[in-house]
This record gives structure tokens, C-alpha cells and sequence, in this order.
């Protein structure tokens, strides 16, 4: 065997997943990431768990059109996928497809890993699948946990909610429903429900959530010492 089948892929394939509670801007998370991806020479994609599970039917009603229901729609969705396949890592199994996809439409093939390459997973929710990434991917695999105070969050999803509903909705009506779009996330009392708070703590680096500056500073410093940097 020559030693050079035992050197490591200097640009391996890599996989990012984001974990957070409900109000964090997830979208600014995942362009930030690819920017900073981009400076040490990689290219990256996005692929969001609640578009991906719509490709595997479950037993529920049509997706409302926005506003919290919508929310409260993606919940249940992936709470039934969970339900139906008996299975609490389910969306990760369907996010690991995702990956399979992409890569056969850059590399040919889904079995060939693409160098230069990372694909960014949101959001995980349950430690199962945080579990079956590390079990796939092992040290290619980095788990973003994001965070901002309650107050920050329900502030920001009362702002989008109130762009959303009814001008008939009150302050304090709007006030009431993201308080209990919080208080849902963070912890399921249904056995397929998500687990927000025991997945949290399961990140390899965390990050401020809302704050543009704070979340590219601290991307910036991972992403660079991640290549030695």
C-alpha cells in the first residue's frame, strides 16, 4: 500500500448543521456561514429541513399560507414524520438524501465526496439526529448552536408575525402567540416532538443568533482555526 492512500483529504467534504430556539435568524446564520466557508475555499449550500421533509407525505392537513400557524404547521409536520417511521432521527435520515442529491449533481455520483464542498443543514432539532450525523460523518460533521436572549426573540418574531397577520390583531394578541411559538419549541412533551434543549448543548461551537457583527466574528475565528489557520 503507498503512503499516499493514507494521507488525509487536505479539503474534505464537510456537513454543518444549525440548532437554535425559534426568533434566531437562521437565514443570516447560513449566509454568514457561507461567506466565511468562502474565504477558506469552499463552496456551500443550504438545505433547509422543513422544504426537504414536504418530499415524504405525512398525515396532516395543507400548510397554511403564513403567520404563526405556519409554525405551528412545520411542528406538527415533522412531529408526524417522526410519528409515522417511529423514528426520532427521521428528518436527519431525510437531510442525509438532501446531501446525496446535491452531491450527484456535482460529483456524478452520490457516493463521491465533492472537495471544496460543505452542505449547511437547518435545523436540527432532536439529539437523535444530531447522533446519526456524527455516526456518518464523524469529525466532518459540526454542529452551529445558536442563541439569543427570549426577550430578543419574541421581540423579532412579533415584528415578522405583525408583517404577516391582520392588522386587526392587537399588540398583546401578537405578544400572546410568540410567547407560544417559544414555549412549544423549546420542549415537546410528545415522545416524536422535537427536543430543543437537550439538542442545544450538543454544539461544537455557539454563536449569537441576532447580532450580524457577533455571529461573522465568531464564524470567522471557527471556520479559520477549523483549517489551521
Amino acid at each position: 500500500m503507498s503512503n499516499k492512500a493514507l494521507e488525509p483529504i487536505e479539503f474534505p467534504e464537510l456537513v454543518f448543521a444549525t440548532v437554535g430556539p425559534i426568533g434566531v435568524d437562521m437565514e443570516g446564520i447560513s449566509a454568514v456561514l457561507g461567506e466565511c466557508l468562502k474565504a477558506v475555499g469552499y463552496q456551500s449550500e443550504v438545505i433547509k429541513l422543513t422544504a426537504e421533509m414536504r418530499r415524504v407525505p405525512a398525515e396532516i392537513d395543507a400548510a397554511p399560507n403564513r403567520g404563526d400557524d405556519l409554525y405551528h404547521w412545520k411542528m406538527n409536520y415533522a412531529n408526524a414524520l417522526r410519528r409515522k417511521f417511529q423514528m426520532a432521527d427521521v428528518l436527519a435520515r431525510i437531510a442525509l438524501e438532501a446531501v446525496r442529491s446535491r452531491r450527484r449533481a456535482i460529483t456524478g455520483g452520490s457516493r463521491n465526496p465533492a472537495a471544496h464542498q460543505a452542505y449547511l443543514i437547518s435545523q436540527l432539532k432532536t439529539p437523535e439526529e444530531v447522533e446519526l450525523f456524527r455516526t456518518v460523518y464523524g469529525g466532518q460533521f459540526i454542529l452551529i448552536a445558536a442563541y439569543a436572549s427570549e426577550q430578543d426573540r419574541r421581540d423579532r418574531l412579533v415584528r415578522k408575525l405583525k408583517t404577516e397577520l391582520s392588522t386587526n390583531i392587537t399588540d398583546a394578541e401578537l405578544l400572546s402567540r410568540a410567547a407560544k411559538l417559544i414555549e412549544i419549541d423549546a420542549s415537546e412533551d410528545d415522545q416524536f416532538g422535537q427536543k430543543l434543549r437537550d439538542t442545544f448543548h450538543l454544539g461544537d461551537v455557539f454563536i449569537n443568533g441576532l447580532e450580524p457583527s457577533a455571529m461573522k466574528l465568531t464564524l470567522n475565528r471557527f471556520t479559520q482555526a477549523l483549517f489551521g489557520r
